[in-house]
């Protein structure tokens, strides 16, 4: 069947402009929860031998909006890379192909034995060499990560969270003007972040994950 418009990267160039309206958003729904959380933190001295403070956690519950928000902008960039796939192969082909999916893949053998045989089979040779250099098993992270949290959203509607808050402290001793203690100042800093279950901060693994694929749809601009 041939396609009544040329190919064309402009649908997948719109799902990253969405994704980056979603993660200036998210940005902004982090903000706000994680300041809300500094502001509840507390540190009290601890009467108990050997701990001298004691350090007050809120660990409110994560507002519903940010995993929501997070899914939404994992789900724009994959569906970015299937576009790209579909392009170049009514690009390649001349023609509208199905069954195109863009592969995230672990084994060069899985890649080169099953995924070029199926959703790439229309795809030239020099395009799916493009698309071999961002694979999992080239050493590429973003791809994988992708992939992966993709995944998991897709499987659990959203993409599990936690936050953690922390904290550097230290203690002085305070003294009058004689250089007799008077007692103790205590000294903090706090920090609460919003990250995956592994630890990685949301927001800027996001933001990877977006310049990752952005940076592979301008590798394939010229081509269109």
């Amino acid at each position: 069947m041939t396609d009544p418009r040329a190919a064309s990267l402009n649908d997948a160039r719109l799902k990253i402009q969405w994704a980056e309206k979603r993660l200036q958003e998210l940005r902004r729904e982090v903000v706000e929860f994680t300041n809300a959380e500094m502001e509840k933190a507390d540190i009290k001295l601890n009467p108990s031998p050997g701990v001298p403070f004691y350090f007050g956690r809120p660990d409110s519950p994560i507002p519903p909006s940010i995993p929501l928000l997070c899914g939404e902008i994992v789900q724009h960039l994959r569906s970015t890379l299937d576009y790209l796939v579909y392009e170049l192969a009514l690009l390649d082909s001349a023609e509208i192909q199905t069954g195109t999916q863009f592969p995230i893949e672990d084994s060069e053998d899985t890649f080169w034995k099953r995924r070029r045989r199926t959703w790439l089979e229309h795809v030239s040779d020099d395009h799916v060499s493009g698309i071999e250099q961002v694979q999992p098993y080239r050493g590429v992270v973003w791809s994988r990560v992708l992939r992966d949290l993709s995944n998991e959203d897709k499987h659990k509607t959203i993409v599990v969270f936690t936050h953690n808050t922390g904290l550097e402290a230290t203690i002085e001793k305070a003294v009058d003007e004689g250089g007799r203690m008077e007692g103790l100042k205590i000294k903090a800093q706090f920090q609460t972040y919003v990250c995956f279950p592994d630890g990685e901060d949301v927001v800027a693994t996001l933001a990877t994950l977006k310049n990752g694929v952005g940076d592979l749809i301008d590798a394939f601009d010229a081509e269109f």
